[in-house]
């Protein structure tokens, strides 16, 4: 089985990103919009995964990740 690739792109151009969308399709890519909460799940999971790889975060630190 051939391995899989995925790509995420982010723009702030919607016209970009339909065009982005239009050559994938012509090139046979499947393509998923993602919806702004499926963005902010996959950047916290993200970061999330990224802070499993040190050995400590104070409360200060996870809050500040969390912005809150």
């Amino acid at each position: 089985m051939a391995s899989i690739e995925t790509a995420i792109l982010q723009s702030g151009s919607k016209d970009k990103i339909k065009l982005l969308l239009k050559l994938a399709k012509e090139l046979g890519i499947k393509t998923k919009v993602l919806s702004a909460e499926e963005t902010e799940e996959y950047f916290l999971s993200m970061a999330i995964e990224e802070g499993m790889k040190t050995p400590d975060a104070s409360r200060e630190d996870v809050m500040k990740v969390l912005k809150r």
